[in-house]
């Protein structure tokens, strides 16, 4: 099963391939920056919606960026 820290890891792999900033995506999916930095760094768990956002501004389908992210799983 994969954890929330991988899927993390794998957002944070995206925004960085794609140049985009914390605070830029936190206004796409229309969070705070400080939430948005929360939730990145696992300290406050990622709603579904706002995940749901971030992979529609990414332009990914969830399903997607979860596949990828079970690579980071052991």
């Amino acid at each position: 099963m994969i954890e929330e820290a991988h899927l993390l890891a794998q957002l944070k792999i995206e925004l960085e391939e794609r140049g985009i900033l914390q605070q830029d995506m936190a206004d796409s999916v229309g969070v705070s920056q400080s939430a948005f930095n929360r939730y990145m760094k696992g300290n406050r768990h990622m709603p579904m919606a706002t995940f749901l956002r971030v992979a529609e501004v990414l332009g990914e389908l969830p399903s997607d960026l979860w596949r990828r992210a079970e690579r980071h799983a052991p």
